[in-house]
């Protein structure tokens, strides 16, 4: 999935809560082998994301990222694909 867009941060003492709304591409490549049989399916199909999450500063240009959601949705072959995307971890800042 290749997505992109803006993302605005909101920055109040050591919190930041940022949202965004990202558009772009996904790609799908399955394959399978039957017996001697080899099947292939590949598509590319537009994609979205919107979402958000809260970091917490520790340091100048280090911040915790305590939560980061974001619901994706893709259409191949005219059906909707719809999932929550759920992460945390580190931000280096500049």
């Amino acid at each position: 999935m290749f997505v992109f867009g803006p993302q605005f941060t909101f920055r109040g003492g050591p919190f930041s809560v940022f949202v965004r709304v990202m558009g772009g591409a996904a790609r799908m490549d399955q394959s399978t082998t039957v017996g001697s049989l080899k099947f292939k399916f590949d598509d590319k199909a537009f994609a979205a994301a919107a979402g958000g999450g809260l970091d917490l500063r520790i340091a100048d240009r280090l911040a915790i990222r305590l939560i980061q959601a974001d619901y994706l949705v893709t259409k191949f072959n005219n059906q909707d694909q719809r999932n929550l995307r759920v992460g945390a971890g580190f931000v280096i800042r500049r």
